[in-house]
């Protein structure tokens, strides 16, 4: 059974992470929990099983971001950022950090949407499409990317996907997917992601 390594960040709650669990576990793959609260040599021992990584949404970036990041990058190994994980992507190895929104425009209801504008690359390419509809829940934002390309944008100008053109599948969206279970957008990517996981692409 190929593995699948979840980021376990201190500040999310159990509820937050189910979401997470569930693509996992939909999709036969084994959960390896790689807990931001280990040492460090242990979370490598653990991001060495893995067959891909899913970057977890929160509010903070730190080292162990950049491990899984640099793993990924490494062995070549699909990768899905989310929310946190997205901005993570894109200041990995830039020295700069997130910056504030500065308001709520962002950070909607569980019911609001709001349009992502795509540009060419993986994500335009599995959904076929220019522009799709997303949730929301950030208060922070990232002003460039370094070593992976801006794929996305909302209406309003914010980056939302960044993206490795040169992988099958090393993806970061702003968004929360997998709280879109009934979108097919949403259903499309984390599909993309589990397949990139399970075939010979992921050179595991």
């Amino acid at each position: 059974m190929k593995k699948l390594g979840i980021l376990i960040r201190p500040e999310n709650t159990e509820e937050e992470n189910n979401g997470y669990f569930q693509i996992a576990r939909k999709n036969e793959l084994e959960i390896v929990y790689l807990d931001a609260k280990e040492r460090k040599d242990e979370f490598y021992k653990k991001c060495e099983q893995c067959n891909g990584f899913l970057l977890t949404g929160g509010n903070q970036n730190d080292w162990y971001d950049d491990m899984i990041i640099e793993y990924a990058l490494k062995e070549q190994i699909p990768l899905l950022g989310i929310c946190q994980g997205m901005q993570s992507m894109a200041i990995y190895k830039s020295g700069t950090n997130t910056v504030k929104i500065g308001n709520n425009s962002h950070h909607l209801p569980n019911k609001k949407r709001h349009n992502v504008l795509l540009k060419n690359g993986k994500l335009k390419e599995i959904l076929a499409k220019e522009t799709i509809t997303v949730n929301s829940y950030h208060y922070e934002t990232v002003e460039s990317s370094n070593l992976f390309e801006i794929t996305g944008y909302s209406e309003d100008g914010l980056i939302e996907v960044v993206e490795n053109k040169n992988h099958p599948f090393q993806i970061g969206v702003q968004w929360h997917p997998e709280r879109m279970t009934d979108d097919l957008d949403q259903q499309k990517i984390i599909s993309y992601f589990i397949n990139a996981i399970k075939t010979k692409n992921n050179y595991k």
